[in-house]
């Protein structure tokens, strides 16, 4: 990210509950301003069928219903597990992430799959959604994964924090979410500021 990202911009971008940083001395955002109008219209250009099956897609991460790395479609359950791969079952022990391991050779574990799945890639897609709708489930499930994945991935401790390129995703993922959702009725300033100092983490 850049000169964005120094210290003293993420100072800043702490402090605000808007999505703008200090750049050169002069306000700037992340991407660029939209008005609602050419949202919609953008949105108007996607095929009917490609909004139904993002729609679709979407009602399947509000299930917490995920396809990891082909897996096909897993249940992860009500109360997601983070340091779970859930395709052998092996969960991650939850210490400092330099203190633990990636590889186990006695058994068929793969920790690319909850670091596949805390990359929030998917984020973007509840993203389209709600544009598509405006429905508030959708802002919703993004602000629960979010809160839940934080209070479960203390900074430095368990399996996603060992990788660098996994930490770099998911904070590319969160600053498109956060362009989607920005304007959400159902989300408010304190949850913002907790995800900007989480974010500024990363």
């Amino acid at each position: 990210f850049g000169t964005y990202f120094e210290k003293k911009n993420l100072e800043k971008m702490i402090r605000n509950p808007q999505w703008t940083v200090v750049s050169e001395n002069q306000y700037r955002r992340f991407f660029p301003l939209l008005s609602e109008e050419e949202i919609e219209d953008a949105a108007s250009q996607i095929s009917e069928n490609e909004i139904i099956e993002t729609i679709e897609y979407a009602n399947r991460i509000c299930a917490h219903e995920f396809d990891l790395l082909g897996s096909g479609f897993i249940s992860v359950g009500e109360d997601i597990n983070w340091q779970q791969d859930f395709v052998s079952g092996r969960v991650w022990p939850y210490v400092l992430a330099k203190d633990s391991f990636i590889i186990d050779l006695e058994d068929d574990s793969d920790i690319k799959i909850p670091w596949e799945l805390s990359r929030h890639q998917y984020f973007s897609a509840l993203g389209q959604a709600y544009v598509y709708t405006s429905d508030e489930k959708y802002s919703l499930e993004f602000k629960n994964q979010v809160e839940h994945w934080i209070s479960h991935n203390s900074y430095k401790v368990g399996a996603n924090w060992m990788c660098s390129m996994d930490i770099g995703l998911r904070a590319i993922s969160w600053v498109w979410a956060r362009t989607f959702f920005e304007n959400s009725q159902s989300i408010g300033t304190s949850f913002w500021q907790l995800f900007h100092e989480v974010l500024a983490s990363h």
